[in-house]
């Protein structure tokens, strides 16, 4: 997607001026010719730059720049100042109003062509890092859900399942204790039922350490792996 710049001027000349030097590099330009109609489109737009002139009636550049840092969707957008004002006291104002460059009119092509690029460049890296952070944070969630959920899961093999295997096999031992001395067959089979219980009994115990080894829980991941 092309970045959108929005150029801020109330004076015809210099919105086609600057139209004409960005004209070409790829940029969806779009226009305010004041103060309100700015702040308006920035928040319509939500641009990647503003390019924005101070002298305009009305209301002043240095105020559009603070409204725009007040704004919290607008508050990270670079904002470059472009004036005719060159003295020391213009561009502390600037700054302190939250522009990120100042530029002189009349402005250099070459220099505004390569600041503009500059900042959009920087800006897309930041965005990207902010992406890459929430990703990260994001995965970081799926993660701990997943040790949540797997933790879950062996408490209820080992506790729940577990018990009620330990109490199937148990009845089943009384039950054979109760049957006569001759029904052999009878016997045979309930010490195979016996048998397979305590099979599935070691196979769920199994199953729960490795979903989630309680070691993880008591002693913590270093100790966990040294042991495996």
């Amino acid at each position: 997607m092309n970045s959108k710049v929005l150029i801020v001027d109330d004076e015809p000349t210099a919105l086609a001026t600057l139209e004409a030097i960005l004209t070409g590099d790829g940029y969806q330009l779009e226009f305010a010719s004041n103060g309100n109609t700015a702040i308006e489109k920035a928040e319509q737009l939500l641009p990647d730059l503003i390019l924005l002139d101070v002298m305009m009636p009305g209301m002043n550049g240095f105020e559009v720049c603070r409204r725009l840092r007040a704004t919290p969707k607008l508050a990270e957008v670079p904002i470059i100042i472009l004036t005719a004002l060159d003295d020391r006291s213009s561009r502390l104002q600037g700054i302190e109003a939250g522009a990120d460059d100042f530029l002189i009119k009349p402005v250099d092509r070459q220099e505004l062509r390569l600041r503009v690029g500059t900042i959009l460049r920087l800006d897309r890296y930041r965005t990207l890092s902010i992406q890459r952070e929430n990703l990260r944070k994001m995965a970081e969630h799926v993660v701990n859900a997943q040790e949540q959920e797997r933790k879950r899961l062996s408490r209820e093999l080992h506790d729940d399942l577990g018990q009620a295997l330990i109490a199937h096999m148990l009845r089943l031992q009384n039950l054979r204790a109760e049957i006569h001395i001759k029904d052999e067959l009878i016997k045979k089979e309930l010490d195979d039922l016996i048998a397979d219980t305590n099979q599935t009994i070691r196979k769920m115990r199994q199953l729960a350490q490795d979903i989630r080894p309680t070691m993880l829980d008591t002693l913590g991941l270093k100790t966990t792996l040294q042991n495996h």
